[in-house]
Order: structure tokens, then C-alpha cells, then sequence
């Protein structure tokens, strides 16, 4: 039988920075999936949107490696200041190794 891969990850939202480029957004994942690349997607919605309306503003990092188990940190920049909006995240694919 084969064993899909699950990109069990939660993506949890840290503190947000000004900078002169915009709006750092530090966020912290935590990784229980088989060992993998993963790319997560963070939006910014104006709180009272439309499910299907288009994001105000996204961002997107990659982690090359994430063994499972494991936690990792890496930052968002966004031009809006992320208070007043609903962020999301979602992971929009992985890779395993």
C-alpha cells in the first residue's frame, strides 16, 4: 500500500516589526509530517470579506528542509500593517525529500 505524505504543519503568527521595506511578520511552523520542503502561503483579508474576495495582500516563504517533529521561524514582509486584518496561512505544497 502506499504511504501519501501529509504536510501536517501549523503556522502560528509571531510579532510584527516596522521597517522602512513594510511590515515584518515573524512566524513560527511546526512541522509533524514525514521530512520535507514546504511552502506557506500568508494572507492579509479585511475581517468582514467575502470568502472567495481576493486577499488585500500575501506573502509566501519556503522552507527548503523541515525534518518531522521539528519547529522553524522565518518572516513575512507585507506594505500593510497587518493589525486591523485577518492573516491566514495555508500551506500550498510540499516536497518530500
Amino acid at each position: 500500500m502506499l504511504k501519501l505524505p501529509t504536510p501536517d504543519t501549523l503556522v502560528q503568527q509571531g510579532a510584527a516589526t516596522r521597517t522602512t521595506q513594510g511590515f515584518l511578520v515573524q512566524i513560527h511552523a511546526t512541522y509533524a509530517g514525514d521530512p520535507a520542503a514546504v511552502v506557506i502561503e500568508a494572507t492579509l483579508q479585511t475581517p468582514d470579506a467575502a470568502p472567495d474576495a481576493e486577499p488585500v495582500e500575501s506573502g509566501e516563504v519556503t522552507f527548503s528542509f523541515v525534518p518531522a517533529g521539528s519547529s522553524r521561524r522565518a518572516d513575512i514582509v507585507f506594505t500593510r500593517n497587518p493589525e486591523g486584518y485577518e492573516l491566514d496561512f495555508q500551506v500550498k505544497s510540499f516536497v518530500n525529500p
